[in-house]
């Protein structure tokens, strides 16, 4: 085993950002931002419980590491419903409405290498 494989381990990355966050920003930002940490509020329980960790948070992102990409799937497809319910009194034009994405990566200490999961 060569120096670059050592640190290899694969890894489910679930990356999370809302649809039109910067229009939202613009009509209301005070209440985009409360609205954006409440819904980071209905994702960071659900990545715990699927065994994932919260790598950071900024703007309207939510980027998680698994090490299963079934529980990142879950774990995406239970906090969009959450929201999806939480936000039903919400006029359309206020709603977050979440992009996810998981990634199936080889994580390395220098870098990653991955192919892309899309739901």
């Amino acid at each position: 085993m060569n120096q670059v494989d050592r640190g290899r381990r694969l890894a489910a990355i679930l990356g999370a950002d809302v649809a039109g966050y910067s229009r939202l920003m613009g009509q209301d930002e005070g209440a985009t931002i409360e609205t954006a940490n409440a819904c980071r509020a209905v994702f960071r329980p659900r990545i715990e419980a699927r065994h994932g960790r919260v790598v950071d948070t900024a703007g309207d992102s939510v980027p998680a590491v698994f090490d299963s990409a079934v529980e990142a799937l879950q774990c995406a497809v239970e906090s969009q419903e959450m929201i999806r319910d939480r936000d039903a009194d919400v006029p359309k034009d206020r709603r977050m409405q979440f992009g996810v994405a998981v990634n199936l990566a080889f994580a390395q200490l220098r870098g990653w290498h991955h192919s892309l999961v899309r739901i």
